[in-house]
């Protein structure tokens, strides 16, 4: 019978020539070739998915803002570049009430591209124009 050395089986397996056979057995199929994931984890930041050879899901997030108080446009960067292209982003309103009557913003993306995403500010409360707002910001892309 063939045995695997307890000091080193994988060696083993290399040694002979099956590690085709080895990863076929343990049903990891191509995945087991992906690079791990990777990623930035701070107040803007970025985790990087490989889910076939050289491409990658990515999710990243930030702060965009604050808006223009007469367009109510508002510009975030994206912490990396997506290198193909971002498909998707969610704005949530960051900026604090602090005085006046409460109201809720409404954000709509304008424009996603690799670096960047631009959006519009809706008013907060009927006493305010678009005012200098801020949110935070998830896009999705590859």
């Amino acid at each position: 019978a063939l045995l695997l050395s307890r000091k080193n089986p994988f060696g083993d397996i290399k040694s002979d020539g099956t590690v085709q056979t080895a990863l076929e057995n343990l049903g990891l199929g191509e995945a087991a070739k992906l690079p791990a994931i990777s990623g930035s984890l701070s107040s803007s930041g970025w985790i990087k998915i490989p889910v076939i050879e050289g491409e990658s899901f990515i999710i990243q997030w930030g702060r965009i803002g604050p808006s223009d108080s007469k367009t109510g446009v508002a510009t975030g960067s994206y912490p990396i570049a997506f290198p193909n292209s971002a498909f998707m982003a969610f704005i949530a309103e960051k900026t604090a009430v602090s005085t006046g009557p409460i109201g809720i913003n409404s954000w709509g993306v304008s424009e996603l591209t690799k670096t960047e995403l631009k959006a519009i500010c809706a008013a907060r409360t009927i006493s305010t124009s678009a005012a200098t707002e801020t949110g935070d910001f998830l896009v999705l892309g590859y």
